[in-house]
């Protein structure tokens, strides 16, 4: 962009804005960047359970990145105390959508644990 194209684009933004005041200011931040969807970790259901008569377990954890962003993960896995030996299974990694949370995995939980995913 030239400097007239970017110093035009700059002043119509602030033109805009002045115009719509906050609105347009908030209208465009919730497209770029929604809101944190907030949770209790109560609202992931108990940490022990059980689908299709089968015991699971979930492990809450944090993992942090190489740029220092701390992760809030979830594991589901079969329980230990279910009795059965261990065996590697394979690892579905889950990711949610920008303005959702952990808690949208669990639409799914119930058809991919039974299936040992």
């Amino acid at each position: 962009m030239s400097g007239d194209a970017a110093e035009e684009h700059s002043s119509s933004s602030v033109w805009l804005e002045w115009l719509a005041g906050s609105a347009y200011k908030n209208a465009w931040k919730a497209v770029i960047r929604p809101a944190r969807c907030t949770y209790s970790l109560s609202e992931l259901g108990p940490p022990h359970f059980s689908v299709a008569g089968r015991a699971y377990e979930r492990e809450d954890l944090q993992l942090t990145s190489s740029q220092g962003h701390c992760l809030e993960c979830s594991h589901f896995r079969p329980s230990e105390s279910s009795g059965d030996s261990w065996q590697p299974q394979p690892c579905v990694v889950y990711l949610h959508g920008s303005s959702s949370s952990r808690i949208e995995v669990l639409d799914v939980l119930h058809k991919l644990l039974p299936h040992n995913l």
